[in-house]
């Protein structure tokens, strides 16, 4: 298990990486989903499971006046990924540069650190400047830069599509038990 803070430790890894991207806030029960996934995938293909996370969550570049707070703190959330098994974690600052990179831009950066073959993405993940990466584009780059990309369904509790901002409505009305059943973990 490795865990790199900045894009320059990266060391190029010697097996087929299968990567998931996203900030990954409370590790609730559809990133569970990814990173099994991830870990499935890594398995079949005698590879390396990875992740590509950020250490503070893009609102605090993009929206300053409203930052999304978080669920867990980067170390929890860290800790919360390597228990569950991942390979290798890259948890760097989420800043201007990354903002401006298109889904194409970051994509091709990201794969000169991390030579992905797969990339597995929740139902709901957009990549790039203003997020418009979203499914089609991804896809689109994929078979341009020569990776597989697998978007999840989403995962359904109560029937609510479990997702960080739910969590948190939930934990701000005060409901912690619907909270960890989306979390899929105690808080």
């Amino acid at each position: 298990m490795k865990i790199y803070k900045t894009l320059q430790e990266v060391l190029r890894p010697n097996h087929p990486v299968v990567l998931s991207i996203g900030y990954f806030d409370g590790l609730h029960l559809g990133h569970q989903a990814v990173l099994k996934r991830v870990m499935q995938i890594a398995e079949e293909r005698k590879g390396q499971s990875a992740v590509f996370t950020f250490s503070n969550h893009p609102s605090t570049i993009l929206r300053p006046d409203h930052p999304i707070e978080n669920l867990y703190s980067p170390d929890q959330k860290v800790h919360l990924i390597k228990e569950f098994g991942i390979d290798l974690i890259v948890v760097i600052p989420f800043d201007l540069e990354i903002a401006k990179q298109s889904a194409d831009e970051f994509l091709q950066n990201v794969k000169k650190i991390l030579p992905f073959s797969h990339l597995i993405l929740g139902h709901d993940a957009r990549i790039g400047f203003q997020r418009k990466g979203d499914p089609i584009t991804v896809e689109e780059i994929g078979k341009k830069e020569g990776f597989a990309v697998e978007y999840l369904p989403p995962i359904k509790r109560n029937d609510m599509i479990v997702s960080s901002s739910l969590i948190r409505k939930y934990l701000a009305s005060g409901d912690l038990k619907t909270a960890e059943i989306l979390l899929g973990h105690k808080l």
